[in-house]
This record gives structure tokens, C-alpha cells and sequence, in this order.
């Protein structure tokens, strides 16, 4: 019971990793729908399934222009250095937690690299909605994942502060 805070921050950093992973991998951005078609755009494949004809999915890089393809990337590696910082946070985490000298310096260092992670993850979607989103499109599940995540990692920046603030005093 003594790191309970930790560990909260350590599911937090858990979840926010399988969110980021799925937003990257799932086609569910942005979803049009309409009476006869339905179209799903993700970070790297647009699937369209007409009603009663199987769906058929491409790849976003071999039919958008220049300028979409550099926003896309802007926004795939926001997602990735994200991944990056919660790995990095979880690890410090795991340290501050376990038996090893430094407590506090893990703790603050995974405070540290859960909020960069947030920061990344509010890059990512604030840019994709500013820059990639269709107007007659609605925002889906893996953005709202990436919002989640979002909130998550500087829920879990506070909660690694918290624990190594009041361990000082």
C-alpha cells in the first residue's frame, strides 16, 4: 500500500500503451456513413464497404497527395514518440517502485516522460483534426482513444509526482 499511487500510475501507463497502439493500428479515425456506402479512415488504410459488397482497404500513401501524406506522418510519429515516452515512463516507474537507490529520481523521471507522452498524444490529435479531418466525416473510436490516452498520461504524470512529492515531505 505504500506506492499506491504509483501503481495507478502504472495502469494508467499500461492502458495509455494498448490505446496508442490500437490507435495507430485500427481504421477508425474518421468514419463517413451513408445510406449506401461506408467509408473508414485510419492513419495508414481508407476501407470502403458498400451495403451487401465485401469492404476493400488500400493504402492512404498510394492515392493522397504530398502535402495529406506529410500531415499523416506528422501525426503517425507524434503517436510514436509517444509509445516512446510511456515505455520510458513505465520504466522509471518500475524502478521508483522496486528496490532501487534513486526512488525519487525514477519517480520524478517517469512524472517527466508521461507528461511528454501526453504532450505527443495532444500533438497528434489536435494536428489530425486541425489538418487531416473531413467535414462531412465524424470523428471515431482510435481518436477518441488517442483523447483518452491523452488524458491518461498526464493523469499518471500528476499521480508519479504526487507519490515522490509527499515520500520527500
Amino acid at each position: 500500500m505504500k506506492y499506491i499511487l504509483s501503481c495507478v500510475g502504472l495502469a494508467l501507463c499500461l492502458v495509455n500503451l494498448i490505446f496508442s497502439a490500437c490507435a495507430l493500428t485500427i481504421n477508425l479515425w474518421q468514419v463517413y456513413d451513408d445510406s449506401t456506402t461506408t467509408i473508414k479512415t485510419g492513419l495508414f488504410e481508407v476501407c470502403v464497404a458498400k451495403r451487401g459488397i465485401s469492404e476493400s482497404c488500400r493504402v492512404l500513401d498510394d492515392f493522397v497527395e504530398d502535402e495529406r501524406q506529410a500531415d499523416l506522418k506528422v501525426v503517425r510519429y507524434t503517436i510514436y514518440i509517444a509509445i516512446a515516452f510511456l515505455i520510458s515512463s513505465f520504466v522509471c516507474a518500475v524502478l521508483s517502485v522496486t528496490t532501487m537507490k534513486n526512488k525519487k529520481r525514477f519517480g520524478y523521471m517517469a512524472s517527466c516522460f508521461a507528461f511528454f507522452a501526453g504532450v505527443s498524444l495532444f500533438i497528434a490529435f489536435a494536428y489530425y483534426a486541425w489538418t487531416l479531418h473531413k467535414h462531412e466525416y465524424d470523428y471515431h473510436m482510435t481518436f477518441g482513444l488517442t483523447v483518452i490516452g491523452w488524458i491518461f498520461s498526464w493523469a499518471a504524470s500528476v499521480l508519479f509526482f504526487s507519490e515522490k512529492y509527499l515520500m520527500k515531505n
